[in-house]
């Protein structure tokens, strides 16, 4: 079996993320009670949303409205890494044709460790995957966020973190697996 970090798709916290301008705000969010991701307009602009328009895994998606004029986007956040261990961070993106988008993981000020995956959209879903080394035991933010400044709203979903130098696939709390007897996943999150 795999060991999922969290229940990242139950009880999920976005904060919308906006060049490090503005004032932030957590908004914790149950996927499978609400029905969806909500979230409220935070920083500079920069804006976060349940959305039923577009969704790849469920019902809902993620919405994210960028601020203008500077790099905007959302996180989640935080996920507690252990030092020396590997970890993968995935999560499916619809971004729009031409436009840049970077995922990766950042300490719990936003700062950036690790490397960066720059992905341009295509205007369909895509999965995208960044992994890191955790250098010292800490609590840490997976971050998405567009490069070039707009307004133009690009969706998200199927937000994972796994204990792994790679990415496998999406799994979550409402999934069963294909082997009867077998354990296929071990959920960490808040019973639903």
């Amino acid at each position: 079996g795999r060991r999922l970090l969290s229940g990242l798709s139950d009880q999920q916290q976005f904060v919308a993320h906006a060049g490090g301008r503005g004032r932030r705000r957590a908004h914790a969010i149950d996927r499978h009670r609400r029905r969806g991701l909500g979230g409220r307009a935070v920083g500079a602009g920069a804006a976060i949303a349940q959305s039923i328009a577009e969704q790849r895994r469920g019902a809902y998606s993620l919405k994210v409205t960028p601020a203008v004029g500077v790099a905007s986007g959302a996180y989640f956040g935080t996920v507690t890494l252990t030092a020396g261990q590997p970890y993968t961070f995935s999560v499916d993106i619809k971004g729009n044709p031409g436009l840049t988008y970077r995922i990766y993981f950042a300490s719990a000020a936003g700062a950036q460790v690790g490397n960066q995956v720059v992905h341009k959209g295509t205007g369909h879903w895509e999965r995208i995957a960044v992994s890191y080394v955790e250098v010292a035991t800490l609590a840490r933010r997976l971050y998405v966020v567009e490069d070039i400044a707009g307004v133009v709203p690009y969706y998200l979903d199927g937000w994972q973190a796994e204990n792994k130098l790679y990415d496998t696939t999406y799994c979550d709390g409402d999934m069963t697996g294909f082997v009867i007897g077998s354990t296929d996943y071990t959920w960490t999150g808040v019973a639903h």
